[in-house]
């Protein structure tokens, strides 16, 4: 869980193994209101850890734009994780 924080990318704390996914799954909160809460708390760029998996959350859509327009040759090759998710602010 010290991936992100060494790197001074801030994000809400995970339990060893599971990272963040005990949180995600909680069946009483879908995931995009998740995402919402962590991004009002840790801001539009934050890091979270699916299991083993390293994940780095964009919320801005102007950046997300830039890296798939401009910079598209660092990010082609990285997954959509949550494809929809972005429906209730664009």
């Amino acid at each position: 869980m010290d991936y992100w924080k060494r790197r001074g990318i801030r994000g809400p704390p995970g339990i060893l193994f599971l990272g963040n996914l005990y949180a995600m799954t909680d069946v009483n909160k879908p995931i995009g209101l998740v995402l919402r809460d962590w991004t009002k708390i840790y801001g539009k760029v934050y890091g979270i850890q699916e299991g083993l998996r390293r994940t780095l959350v964009v919320s801005d859509v102007e950046m997300i734009r830039e890296f798939f327009t401009k910079k598209f040759e660092c990010f082609y090759a990285r997954k959509v994780s949550f494809p929809g998710i972005c429906h209730e602010d664009g």
